[in-house]
C-alpha cells in the first residue's frame, strides 16, 4: 500500500489530513424530515453516490498555517540594464515591492500584506509569500511531504475559497527538494479581498501513480456498428 509521509517543519504547521464526510449527520437529517415535517424531505443522499463519496474521501485537505486578507496581485515582470537598480525603475511604474527571481524582478504595489508572514528558519528570516509573476504566490506552508516513485502529487483547488489553486503535479523528487530548503509550497492566485483563517481549507492533494502520466488514447467502436457521413 501507498503511503505519504508528513513532516512538520515549522510549529505553526497545519498538517494536512483526510477529508472528514459526515455521512452519518446527513443521514440523520434525511431520517429528521422523514418522520416530523408533512412533506420536506431529501429524496437522495449524495453520500449514497459512490462517485460522489470517493470523490470527497480522496487525498487529503490542505489547511491555511495563518489568518491573513490577501489582496489581488497587478504586478510587472521587470529587467535591469547595466547600472540600474530595482528601486528606481519600480518606482518609475508605480511599484512598492519588488522580488528577485532567478536574476529577473517581480515587482508589485500593495503587496505589502506579504511581508507581514516572514519567519524564522534555520538560514534566518524567510518569506512565507514569494510572489511568482502574473498574480501568483508560492505559499510555503511548514510542512514536507514524502512518497515512493513511480507516484506523483497532484494539486486541486479546494472549492470557492476566492484563491485560485492551478492544476499541478509534483514528483517524489521535487517534493523531497522542497522539504530540504524548507517545506511544500503551493502555487496559488488571489482573485481579489480575500480572508482566510488559520485553518481553513486552501487546496486538496492526492497521489497519482506514474502510469497516469502515461495513459495513451484510444477510440473504438461497438462491433457491428458502421458510422457513415451522408
Amino acid at each position: 500500500m501507498i503511503s505519504a509521509k508528513f513532516t512538520r517543519l515549522q510549529p505553526w504547521a497545519v498538517l494536512p489530513e483526510k477529508p472528514d464526510v459526515p455521512i452519518q449527520a446527513m443521514r440523520e437529517e434525511r431520517d429528521l424530515y422523514a418522520e416530523h415535517f408533512r412533506h420536506l424531505r431529501i429524496a437522495r443522499l449524495e453520500s449514497d453516490c459512490p462517485p460522489w463519496r470517493m470523490g470527497q474521501e480522496l487525498g487529503w485537505v490542505v489547511r491555511s498555517p495563518v489568518s491573513v486578507t490577501m489582496e489581488r496581485l497587478d504586478d510587472l515582470d521587470l529587467g535591469l540594464q547595466e547600472g540600474e537598480d530595482i528601486g528606481t525603475i519600480g518606482r518609475r511604474y508605480g511599484c512598492t515591492e519588488a522580488w528577485d527571481r532567478d536574476g529577473s524582478w517581480v515587482a508589485a504595489s500593495g503587496a505589502s500584506w506579504t511581508r507581514l508572514y516572514d519567519h524564522q528558519t534555520p538560514r534566518g528570516w524567510e518569506a512565507m509569500f514569494l510572489p511568482n509573476g502574473r498574480g501568483s504566490l508560492e505559499w510555503k506552508l511548514g510542512w514536507g511531504i514524502a512518497f515512493k516513485d513511480p507516484y506523483f502529487l497532484m494539486m486541486l483547488p479546494a472549492g470557492n475559497t476566492g484563491l485560485e489553486v492551478p492544476l499541478g503535479v509534483v514528483s517524489a523528487k521535487m517534493a523531497e527538494g522542497m522539504t530540504e530548503q524548507g517545506g511544500f509550497s503551493l502555487a496559488c492566485r488571489p482573485t481579489g479581498p480575500t480572508t482566510i483563517r488559520r485553518g481553513d481549507p486552501i487546496a486538496r492533494i492526492v497521489l497519482l501513480h506514474a502510469d497516469s502520466q502515461r495513459a495513451q488514447t484510444s477510440y473504438g467502436e461497438e462491433p457491428g456498428v458502421s458510422i457513415h457521413d451522408d
